[in-house]
């Protein structure tokens, strides 16, 4: 899993990638894409499809080709500041009219980091000492 965190401005997730209980290295998991800022939990190789298939247009009658059991998340902040999620299979948009939001294994963690004040960098990093999943660092990006 990984640890993705919103404050309102900017959006953080952690560098873990993990199978089972082993950590196998750090990546990037937040992206950026014509003004959206993009991150996803679950599977790697499932989200970097989910990405792919919203850079093509997120059309639903034509969704990734991934795993039945997934259970992907696609987080995409758009250039209006507009926080919305996309759920494998069920990959209709989920819009959130709260902006402090987390997703995740360190969901738990990081939204009480963030109820506590700290922005959606800190709650990631304070994820990572609670969840087994959430690790490796940090990457970070802010709306301009």
């Amino acid at each position: 899993m990984t640890t993705i965190a919103f404050d309102g401005s900017m959006l953080a997730a952690d560098r873990q990638c993990s199978s089972g209980n082993t950590k196998h290295g750090r990546t990037c998991k937040l992206l950026t894409h014509n003004g959206h800022m993009l991150s996803f939990t679950g599977g790697f190789v499932e989200g970097l499809a989910l990405v792919e298939w919203f850079k093509a247009g997120a059309d639903t009658k034509n969704p990734p080709k991934v795993g039945e059991s997934s259970g992907s998340t696609l987080v995409v902040v758009t250039p209006d500041n507009e926080l919305v999620v996309y759920e494998h299979p069920y990959l209709s948009p989920l819009t959130f009219l709260n902006k402090v939001q987390a997703f995740g294994s360190g969901r738990d963690f990081a939204l009480a980091a963030m109820h506590l004040g700290f922005d959606a960098k800190r709650a990631v990093e304070v994820a990572s000492e609670f969840d087994l999943y959430t690790g490796g660092g940090v990457d970070t990006c802010v709306m301009p």
